[in-house]
């Protein structure tokens, strides 16, 4: 599974990767970082992501004030852009819980879901190690279905 994680908090950038490391289904991860919505706009550029964490306040550029209307500008260039990839799955994350509720109805338009993020909590890693495990494990038993009722047989085939 492919995740990008968007987010101008190392702190919590640095837990959630510790956690998913943590995890039995981390060897089926390949994780990407980036702290901008400029560098995740890049990245959705060149790469389809299984699910991308964004952070619902976002710096455009590194020096830039993070806010709410550049995370939602960038998930509506996200979908609203065919030059981007668009992940599968969306999930919003925010450490400003107080104004959560004015734009958590735009975001959910975009998004499977936004936590509340606060730096001291564990609530919104175990969620999303959570949905991130019964995911790949999905993923996992739906391949081994397909794999086990692909058989290709050639006979009879003269040179």
């Amino acid at each position: 599974m492919k995740i990008l994680i968007i987010d101008d908090n190392e702190v919590r950038y640095k837990k959630l990767s510790h956690e998913f490391s943590l995890t039995n289904e981390f060897k089926y991860m390949e994780i990407s970082f980036c702290d901008t919505s400029d560098k995740g706009r890049l990245l959705c550029k060149n790469n389809k992501f299984d699910l991308l964490i964004l952070d619902v306040c976002l710096p455009k550029k590194i020096g830039y004030k993070a806010n709410q209307e550049e995370g939602l500008k960038f998930l509506e260039d996200l979908h609203n852009n065919k030059k981007y990839f668009l992940p599968t799955e969306i999930i919003g994350i925010t450490a400003n819980i107080d104004n959560i509720d004015d734009y958590r109805v735009k975001f959910f338009e975009f998004t499977y879901v936004v936590f509340p993020a606060e730096i001291n909590s564990k609530i919104w890693i175990n969620n999303i190690i959570n949905h991130t495990s019964k995911r790949i494990n999905s993923d996992i038993k739906n391949e081994s279905i397909i794999k086990d009722k692909i058989v290709i047989s050639i006979h009879g085939i003269r040179t």
